[in-house]
């Protein structure tokens, strides 16, 4: 089994899942985007569903959870902030480099693929919803040593804190996402991101 050809596999089939639904998107337009034989193609998967439960697991771990957040613990609330953000630069650079070589659109949206992962794969919701809280507990530990640290002076609960960063992150995504963005416009969202969260942290600071 080449591990090379099993990976090109996975990337050309993340690029179909994260522009069409699950539903939309069939065996035979995968077969046909990765440019093998079907004996080829079904010497490594054999039906769709297999396909995108694998391409769940690679996107997940090499794109949605980025980093370990352990790494970022240590970090004062501001360079976390920036770290975050740079995380995401990262991510898209690799969606993009995938894209590359492909006929396919640059709009993407991850939501169609996290929807269609919780239906499709049992195990799914619960795994993402552990890595959320582990986002969460990150975001509120950074926040707790930024009060502590007297970084910022807010009384704002830090798990209240947490929620609204991660929260504005994912709403300002969904505006973007939704409505079918290019990598540019994306990489533009996220520069406001960077900003609001900016001006945010600016509120909390001299609360």
């Amino acid at each position: 089994m080449t591990k090379d050809t099993r990976e090109y596999i996975l990337e050309v089939s993340l690029l179909l899942f994260l522009q069409k639904s699950f539903k939309a998107v069939t065996m035979k337009e995968i077969v046909a985007k990765t440019g093998l034989s079907k004996g080829a193609f079904y010497h490594y998967f054999e039906s769709k569903e297999k396909v995108f439960e694998e391409v769940v697991r690679y996107y997940f771990a090499a794109v949605l959870a980025g980093k370990p957040m352990e790494n970022y613990k240590s970090l004062s609330l501001k360079s976390f902030m920036k770290a975050s953000i740079e995380e995401s630069f990262l991510s898209l650079d690799h969606i993009e480099k995938m894209n590359s070589n492909s006929e396919l659109p640059g709009g993407l949206n991850h939501y169609f693929i996290i929807f269609d992962a919780v239906s499709q794969i049992p195990s799914f919701r619960e795994e993402f919803n552990m890595h959320n809280q582990i986002e969460l507990d990150t975001w509120s530990h950074v926040i707790d040593n930024a009060k502590k640290s007297k970084e910022i002076k807010t009384k704002i609960s830090s798990k209240t804190l947490a929620q609204m960063f991660m929260y504005m992150g994912d709403g300002y995504g969904i505006q973007y996402i939704l409505l079918k963005s290019n990598f540019s416009e994306m990489r533009t969202a996220m520069k406001e991101l960077k900003k609001i969260w900016s001006d945010f942290y600016k509120l909390i600071a001299n609360d």
